[in-house]
């Protein structure tokens, strides 16, 4: 038995006691207006603008991309926009301070010359320099004609929801079992309030949406693998994908080792994107 088969082993050994203790738990999304659904997608849409959502992530990405559908700019209010989940309005305008950082690098080679970011020839020897730059946050967003920008800020959720009806750690597909809602039911009520402004004149947007279910899932349940294919060629180690993925939904992975709590305990991220 030669040494990489018993090192594929040891990872395929190492991957699958890791996923074994792996938990997920579903969350599915329903928007209050029927204007918001259209086949799965979550896009909100008047004469001058598009708003579209995609939940899909740990957490539930709140944040939306806004596209100028106009031939003229369109100027996003982030000190008049809210997240607002469960009643509590959030501010997407912080008055910020961004220290970012621009570095160069050169990769000299053994051939004697050189190529940014690059070894031509052989191995060669990396140098990097650069300077910080400070970005204050803006409180107002331009975005020009025929193009869109992202706006993601807030998480939905970060903390399991516990009840009764939903086994923590599902060993099998018959273990799964679901907590539905209506909107007056529901854990989470969220949306935005989008304020724009356009050839002088001040919109209001407001999208809301609900969580319609909840139903927490094992690794093998909640993904499955495929081989990709790469010009006409399978890959040799296949590429796990979720079951469940949509702009609809999003999920809490979680593990038996992690200590978990109630929701409740709502905190936001900052990963604003302009």
């Amino acid at each position: 038995m030669n040494k990489t088969y018993l090192y594929i082993l040891f990872c395929l050994v190492l991957f699958s006691s890791c996923a074994s203790s792996s938990y997920y738990q579903l969350y599915e999304v329903k928007p209050t207006q029927k204007s918001l659904s259209i086949d799965d997608d979550l896009i909100y849409e008047d004469a001058n603008c598009k708003i579209f959502y995609n939940f899909w992530s740990n957490g539930g990405d709140a944040g939306f991309d806004f596209y100028n559908k106009t031939d003229e700019d369109i100027y996003l209010l982030l000190d008049k926009s809210n997240f607002i989940l469960n009643g509590v309005a959030y501010d997407y305008f912080k008055n910020r301070e961004f220290s970012e950082s621009k570095k160069k690098s050169l990769a000299v080679s053994k051939s004697g010359y050189y190529k940014k970011g690059e070894a031509i020839g052989g191995i060669g020897e990396g140098f990097q320099y650069g300077n910080s730059v400070k970005i204050i946050e803006d409180s107002i967003i331009r975005i020009p004609a025929g193009t869109q920008k992202s706006i993601s800020e807030y998480l939905i959720n970060n903390s399991l929801v516990r009840n009764c009806d939903l086994p923590r750690y599902p060993r099998t597909k018959k273990d799964v079992r679901n907590s539905n809602f209506d909107e007056l039911t529901t854990p989470f009520v969220f949306g935005n309030l989008v304020r724009y402004r356009h050839n002088g004149k001040l919109y209001s947007v407001k999208n809301n949406f609900y969580v319609s279910k909840i139903t927490n899932y094992n690794y093998n349940d909640f993904t499955y693998q495929k081989y990709d294919e790469l010009c006409g060629l399978k890959k040799i180690y296949p590429t796990s994908y979720f079951r469940y993925s949509k702009p609809t939904n999003f999920y809490i992975k979680y593990s038996i080792e992690q200590t978990t709590s109630y929701h409740g305990n709502y905190k936001p991220y900052d990963n604003h994107k302009n």
